[in-house]
């Protein structure tokens, strides 16, 4: 898991995007379909991705996030 403050930078990066492009959304298949890649990953920790450090269930809903090991 990254530094406390490598999180913080990497959530406060994807939300600057996020909101930047309009806080587009993806659609609700995308969405579940990202969180089912993601309960299989390897780096997943409880409610966290474990590469990144973010939370999953608000990633995995924005247009403008993407998986760091190119799982989305």
């Amino acid at each position: 898991m990254p530094s406390f403050f490598q999180q913080v930078k990497s959530f406060i990066k994807a939300l600057y995007i996020h909101v930047k492009t309009g806080m587009n959304k993806v659609s609700g298949k995308v969405y579940m379909k990202r969180l089912d890649t993601c309960q299989t990953c390897p780096y997943k920790k409880g409610d966290r991705c474990g590469k990144c450090g973010c939370l999953l269930l608000p990633k995995a809903k924005w247009k403008t996030s993407t998986c760091p090991v190119n799982k989305w």
